[in-house]
């Protein structure tokens, strides 16, 4: 996904001979669109993990409370990074600002991350 937000392939798009800028206009149009599939992805990736998440604490044997904040916050963290990055993402159609997708990922790899640390005292009993 940085992939496709860096402004590296522009620049040597728009380099080169016959290039006009509804080319490049067009270019980003479908850039963008591909991002946003892709978020579109990672939001069900999420959503996904989230709720396994939940159903582990809703079979896990007493109580968790550190387990509930831990979700909690990775959803509050999730959606507010994401809201972010929608924000981000509509500013640079205007030419405004750089859209930088790795937090995002970031946050989805570290849930996927504890939930399989949490998952696997399960696996072992």
């Amino acid at each position: 996904m940085e992939g496709l937000l860096s402004e590296r392939d522009f620049r040597f798009l728009a380099s080169q001979p016959g290039y006009r800028p509804e080319i490049g206009n067009r270019w980003k149009r479908e850039r963008r669109r591909i991002v946003r599939l892709y978020l579109r992805e990672l939001k069900q990736d999420f959503a996904r993990l989230h709720a396994e998440a939940r159903v582990m604490v809703a079979q896990s044997q007493g109580e968790s409370p550190e387990l509930v904040r831990l979700l909690l916050r990775q959803q509050v963290l999730f959606w507010f990074t994401m809201a972010g990055l929608e924000v981000r993402l509509a500013l640079s159609r205007a030419g405004m600002g750089h859209v930088d997708p790795a937090p995002l990922v970031a946050l989805v790899e570290s849930m996927r991350v504890d939930l399989l640390s949490l998952s696997a005292p399960a696996q072992s009993a």
